[in-house]
């Protein structure tokens, strides 16, 4: 993870979906965190962070963190997803796990079942369990889990269904009972029954998902201008399944951005990078093919390429609880179509649980670029990332370069802190566009909205 994105996290603090451990606790300590974040609302758990929140890192990471890895896998059932990552921060190793919100609740860890109350977790009472197993019977069947009708186990890509399991083995030492068998991998996979196949497994797998399914295809258009209206360089339509569609969605990505090219201040050899972050452009990708609507038969996912933003558009909505404020900091991981989610994560396409829209903003960021945004509309979700321009070189006043100079990053300041330091020299309605000019131009980033709105300050250097 970023090193600026997981100090973010840790200034947090701990809450009912984070939890810092300064020393590396027992298995049977580390187990009913896990469970208790699997049966909440999800959440981090830090090894190698005190409750202040002071980094004191972690000896032999990569030895304890295989450790904690075989332990969970063969202790918690049914079996979940969750990532086991080692990060540093100022030279020291931190060993994070993060958990998303299971959808096969109540988890259950060494034969007992866990919750979170606050910043604790706490065995689960009778009445704790009857509610998990009403909240599961009452969200019904997913989408992704209805059998796929018409489609058989010769409809789908075997080689692509044996290179699952055999990467969920090397990349998250995942155990199939039968590697050998395409079905019984689905099986485990939560991608089929005896019966037959589900939807999902067509979409990630299926030799032409289209024929049943229209919604999975992605358009990609180039426009010669900053407009819908203006003319197309280039117009496409991709078919196929998850991984195909991702393999295509990238080659247009790349054939259509632009790189800058930048003289050194020594030497003679120019640099070249993409006008956008790749990094930030791949998670936004990945978030549209893994967490859109694919119930939606008159969905789907755009992605326009103008001259000066690109916009991903995907069918569907937010999470539950989260908006689009908050989707930018520390948020709980739900996703929409947790099994197919499951699978990119176990091909490594995901690195961990609930950071995409974090990495997508920190990435812009530390490019020069003004911060993303997200929108909803038109029975979707659109990320807009902007390009680099003269707008957002704004010229910093005096006031903006001292309050630069003063804020550390992730530093948090309130508008009515900064109206304070600043009333002697001009008015609020100055005041507060000398926030939002900071804001555009990527030296802060806000959180929360109205009353409560909060700036902080990014890692974007003062000019």
């Amino acid at each position: 993870m970023n090193s600026t994105l997981l100090r973010q996290l840790i200034a947090s603090g701990e809450s009912i979906t984070m939890e810092f451990k300064s020393t590396l606790p027992s298995p049977d300590t580390i187990g009913p965190i896990v469970c208790s974040f699997l049966n909440t609302q999800g959440g981090t758990l830090i090894i190698g962070v005190n409750d202040n929140g002071q980094i004191v890192g972690v000896d032999s990471a990569d030895r304890k963190s295989t450790e904690i890895q075989r332990h969970l896998l063969d202790k918690i059932s049914p079996k979940a997803a969750w990532s086991v990552n080692i990060d540093k921060v100022g030279g020291k190793a931190l060993i994070v796990l993060d958990v998303p919100q299971g959808m096969e609740s109540p988890y259950v860890y060494d034969s007992r079942i866990f919750i979170r109350k606050g910043t604790k977790t706490v065995a689960a009472t009778g009445e704790d369990i009857n509610a998990l197993i009403d909240q599961r019977h009452t969200e019904g069947s997913r989408w992704e889990r209805l059998p796929a009708l018409g489609f058989e186990i010769d409809d789908l890509n075997i080689e692509e269904i044996r290179q699952t399991a055999n990467e969920a083995k090397e990349k998250r030492l995942y155990r199939f009972d039968d590697p050998g068998d395409p079905l019984s991998i689905l099986e485990q996979l939560g991608l089929a029954s005896r019966a037959g196949i589900f939807n999902s497994a067509v979409i990630l797998f299926g030799k032409n998902p289209a024929r049943r399914f229209p919604q999975v295809r992605i358009r990609a258009a180039r426009f010669q201008g900053t407009d819908e209206l203006s003319p197309f360089a280039d117009n496409r339509t991709f078919e196929g399944n998850s991984f195909e569609l991702i393999e295509q969605l990238e080659q247009f990505l790349r054939n259509h951005i632009a790189i800058e090219s930048q003289r050194p201040k020594q030497g003679v050899k120019r640099s070249d990078k993409p006008v956008y972050p790749w990094a930030a452009l791949r998670e936004a990708m990945l978030n549209s093919i893994v967490h859109r609507d694919y119930a939606a038969f008159d969905g789907g996912i755009s992605v326009a390429i103008y001259d000066n933003r690109i916009e991903f558009w995907n069918s569907g909505s937010l999470p539950e609880g989260i908006t689009v404020e908050n989707l930018k900091g520390p948020h709980p991981s739900r996703p929409h179509n947790p099994d197919i989610a499951n699978v990119f994560f176990l091909r490594g396409f995901i690195e961990r649980w609930g950071s995409g829209a974090r990495q997508i903003v920190v990435r812009c960021i530390e490019s020069g670029l003004p911060e993303p945004q997200w929108s909803t509309n038109g029975g979707g979700v659109t990320l807009t990332i902007r390009a680099q321009s003269a707008e957002h070189n704004i010229r910093l006043n005096s006031r903006q370069l001292a309050l630069l100079k003063r804020l550390k990053a992730d530093e948090p300041l309130s508008p009515g802190d900064y109206f304070l330091s600043v009333v002697r020299q001009v008015k609020e309605r100055r005041a507060r566009k000398d926030l939002l000019e900071l804001l555009e131009a990527g030296y802060l980033r806000r959180e929360g909205r109205g009353p409560s709105t909060t700036y902080i300050r990014t890692s974007k250097p003062t000019p």
